[in-house]
């Protein structure tokens, strides 16, 4: 194949350092020899910071041509019926398009030329640079497309070598433009030597006639579905009608096709159900089944109609001592089935709930708790000293509390307020960026809307048997809890014990059916030993192949989206087939009354073309009303509309909501959402979601000295993604702002004695541990001279990723705080203790110091699971909270004691 790189980019001036050259000699092609047409091109492809598209997948291993669409576009009067311009006008079209596919302003493509020369006579390949720019205009492309095609054939009467060195990395697609006077033979035998390939999986042959284009694809159906291109070919034609019209702004451009429009507004028509309490609707199981088990839990059972009862008598209480309809209460216990009734007669007291976490620190409880305003709480007798420092009244919630209520209470109990679906129901805290935790408000009618989706969706019922197993400060307790009663079926409520030591025995003891899991803790357990387990729902991070493999044939394995801002849970995808494993990024379609749009990532006023990856704006009922005195964040999170809003009929409901979720996702061709990546500060780590300023913002305000820092997820080298770390970069020079490459910052890492890095860090992981839960505490500490910073002036976090990944966890181990003065150890139990570590670890055993700590060596949460499990079999008590808080091995062996 012959190939031309530069002389679109070149002529355009977007060569660095070589377009003065280049534009300096109209025929500098033409003075090329072999090894100078070599580095020519090579310095042209350099620096290319685009994709490739189409993205070939792992799994397809040689791509076919098999399959065939066509197009047809009538040329308008403003078209220049020459073949240079017109091509030059595909060519450019086609560079915008895949620059929305690949979002990247940097875009190669690769096009065929035909050469008119009859010594040279046939058709070549060339890849052609786009540096695209918003507020840039179209006629710029179209000059600088035909001045390279120009130059092409201006120097016809070389055979570039190595062309196809440089053509073949971008040959995923490829574009060909033929006129009717094109020998056929030129063509076909280039279409076979590229379907010979298997390279390429799209084909773009754009015929050029009298009045028209005609544009064939051929495919391969296992990369581009046959819809989706379809679809790429009425996106084609739309922005060629648009580019051949008139100059305009590249940010100007419509690139969404009137097929595309159509398809959403389709997608987009659900209306919501009726709105109401969500009480209300667990009253109604209480009134029909009132003998059915409504919560099997380790500390007691409650009938549906005992359950009802106690809540309402609870409520009556609330109210008498002063709880107003709108007020904030906040609970507090440990596993219990106190927790189900405590929440439920909030919301009839006319209040809203506010889980809490007894394994956070006391300190972050007790800020949420000022953050809402809160007058009154409830909590278990071992927590109710954390909330008495931060609320005036406590109720200490128990059985002889409750027996007391009754007895005290009038006959003529108060009366519940009557609610609007539209009050407030409960508020869920989230990291915050400015250091804070930060609380969305939610409605009545959005959790209503969400349960009833979950209840639906997986065919929730009276059998329904639902494991109680997230965190209380998690959004996914809140699914478990309430979805549950609202269909009728029963929470089961394990002990910590009975959680942790043996989750899946704990679960065939309670006959439990329905459980969600992150992929995280699925791991940790065998479908075999849970064979009562009937569904699995699972989301939080990244569902990956290895968990549909495993669960989806034994189970009715359910993927699943959402967070505090969004109810919790907005979307869900299943039942999954073990043939699926590798479309497990779909998240499936919003719940009635919630409508997805997908806006262009760094341009939310326009829509993103089907098919291309924008950020996923939600709409509708189950969106949060915003944060708790956040106005910005509010503001920022939660915009009033959109102008593009008006394109597509208004729902019946009415007034809505908008969120941006900060998600980059997709449309599948069937309309459902396929998660691609986050596109903003806060990610999800093991299902935990994590605010990386919030981090930040923590850890300069307990670090001894005023130095920079820079928090990031890490996959060290050799580990798998789920393996994922917390890792906390600390510039320990003058200033961070040093432009030096990333490679020399690093380095310098080496010179520091590890001594200043204790005086800038001493006591800083005790310190985090009073303000921040243990998933959000770093694990390894990076230290750096200067921070790597962009062209831009920001800190170059992707390059900070990178070059932490190429070292294991022992390296950066070696590298933090874990390595240094190591103790000697003392006594048998951390002997006994270090030996344990070794086996879970892969640790060896000189690596490990009586002060080291067991999540700064490697271990993690589950690892935390392990350890406490292991040391039961061998007639030890350490529990998962106490390794969490006391984590170092001295500690552990001081905490370690024998079974009763």
């Amino acid at each position: 194949m012959y190939c031309d790189k530069g002389a679109s980019s070149l002529a355009n001036g977007l060569l660095p350092n070589v377009s003065g050259d280049i534009t300096a000699k109209d025929n500098i092609l033409d003075t090329l020899d072999s090894s100078a047409e070599e580095h020519f091109w090579g310095r042209y492809i350099d620096g290319f910071e685009g994709q490739i598209f189409p993205q070939i997948p792992v799994s397809v291993h040689e791509a076919h041509l098999t399959e065939r669409a066509r197009y047809e576009i009538i040329l308008g009067n403003s078209m220049v019926a020459t073949l240079y311009t017109v091509s030059s006008i595909i060519r450019t079209g086609w560079a915008l398009l895949v620059s929305q596919y690949t979002e990247s302003q940097d875009v190669v493509i690769v096009s065929s030329l035909e050469l008119p020369s009859q010594a040279m006579g046939g058709t070549i390949l060339f890849p052609v640079r786009f540096r695209i720019r918003q507020d840039g205009r179209t006629e710029e492309l179209l000059q600088s497309a035909k001045k390279h095609a120009d130059k092409v054939l201006s120097s016809q009467k070389h055979d570039f070598p190595h062309t196809k060195d440089f053509v073949d990395p971008f040959s995923n697609s490829i574009l060909l433009i033929c006129t009717e006077s094109q020998p056929s033979h030129s063509l076909e035998e280039l279409l076979t030597e590229l379907s010979a390939s298997k390279k390429c999986a799209l084909v773009l042959r754009c015929e050029l006639l009298e009045d028209k284009i005609s544009i064939s694809a051929m495919f391969d159906p296992q990369v581009v579905r046959p819809r989706q291109t379809r679809r790429i070919l009425d996106q084609l034609g739309h922005i060629l009608k648009q580019i051949s019209g008139s100059d305009m702004l590249v940010g100007d451009l419509d690139f969404l096709s009137p097929e595309d429009r159509q398809e959403i507004g389709r997608w987009n028509s659900r209306s919501a159900l009726s709105d109401e309490c969500i009480h209300a609707l667990i009253s109604k199981q209480a009134q029909q089944n009132p003998a059915a088990m409504a919560v099997n839990a380790h500390d007691g059972n409650f009938t549906y109609g005992e359950l009802e009862s106690y809540a309402t008598r609870l409520a009556a209480h609330l109210i008498h001592i002063g709880v107003k309809s709108g007020n904030f209460v906040p609970t507090l216990f440990e596993k219990s089935k106190w927790t189900q009734v405590g929440i439920l007669a909030i919301l009839k007291a006319g209040a809203a709930f506010v889980m809490l976490d007894p394994s956070h620190p006391p300190a972050r409880n007790q800020l949420i708790c000022r953050k809402a305003n809160a007058c009154f709480a409830l909590a278990s007798a071992p927590c109710e000293p954390v909330l008495s420092m931060a609320v005036p009244h406590v109720i200490t919630l128990s059985h002889s509390f409750m027996e007391e209520l009754g007895r005290l209470q009038p006959p003529h109990e108060q009366k519940s307020p009557c609610l609007d679906p539209r009050a407030v129901a409960y508020l869920l805290f989230t990291s915050g960026s400015t250091g804070q935790p930060k609380g969305a408000i939610l409605e009545h009618r959005s959790f209503a809307a969400a349960s009833r989706g979950v209840v639906a969706m997986t065919h929730m019922s009276s059998t329904t048997r639902t494991l109680q197993h997230s965190s209380y400060s998690f959004g996914a307790a809140i699914v478990e809890i309430i979805a549950t009663l609202v269909a009728g079926g029963c929470v089961v409520v394990l002990s910590d014990t009975e959680r942790l030591s043996n989750v899946a025995a704990s679960m065939v003891a309670y006959s439990v059916n329905w459980a969600f899991m992150t992929p995280s803790f699925a791991r940790t357990v065998n479908p075999a030993d849970v064979p009562c387990l009937r569904v699995l729902a699972t989301g939080g991070e990244g569902v990956t192949s290895d968990i549909v493999e495993t669960w989806a044939s034994s189970v009715s394995l359910y993927t699943v989206y959402g967070s505090a801002e969004q109810s919790s849970i907005a979307a869900m995808a299943g039942p999954l087939a073990t043939h699926q494993r590798g479309n497990s990024a779909n998240v499936g379609s919003p719940f009635a009354g919630c409508y997805a749009w997908i806006v262009q990532p760094d341009r939310p006023e326009k829509l993103a073309p089907v098919g291309c990856v924008g950020e996923l704006v939600l709409e509708g009922a189950l969106v949060a009303r915003g944060y708790i005195d956040e106005v910005e964040s509010t503001a920022a999170a939660f915009p009033k509309g959109f102008s593009w809003r008006c394109l597509f009929p208004l729902h019946q409901e009415g007034s809505t909501r908008f969120y941006r979720t900060g998600d980059l996702v997709r449309y599948a061709v069937d309309g459902t959402l396929e998660f691609v990546a986050r596109r903003n500060g806060y990610i999800k780590l093991r299902g935990q979601r994590i605010e990386l300023g919030e981090i930040e913002s923590q850890l300069k305000a307990v670090a001894r000295q005023p130095y920079e820092f820079c928090v990031e997820v890490v996959v060290p080298k050799g580990e798998t993604a789920d393996k994922a770390v917390l890792v906390a970069f600390v510039a320990l020079g003058s200033a961070y702002t040093d432009n030096e490459i990333c490679e020399s910052a690093i380095s310098s890492s080496e010179q520091f004695d590890q001594g200043i890095l204790v005086d800038v860090l001493g006591h800083v992981e005790e310190r985090l541990a009073e303000t921040l839960p243990a998933f959000m505490i770093p694990r390894f500490f990076f230290p750096l001279q200067h921070f790597p910073v962009t062209s831009s002036g920001k800190i170059a976090r992707k390059i900070l990723r990178e070059q932490a990944a190429q070292m294991s966890v022992l390296q950066l181990a070696e590298l933090s705080l874990g390595s240094v003065e190591k103790k000697e150890l003392q006594s048998d139990m951390e002997r006994y203790l270090r030996s344990v570590w070794v086996q879970l670890l892969g640790v060896p055993e000189d690596f490990i110091g009586a002060n080291d700590s067991f999540f700064r060596v490697g271990g993690d949460s589950l690892k935390a699971i392990k350890l406490f499990q292991r040391l039961r079999r061998d007639g030890y008590n350490l529990n998962v909270t106490s390794i969490v808080a006391a984590p170092t091995l001295s500690q552990m062996a001081r905490n370690c004691s024998l079974l009763d």
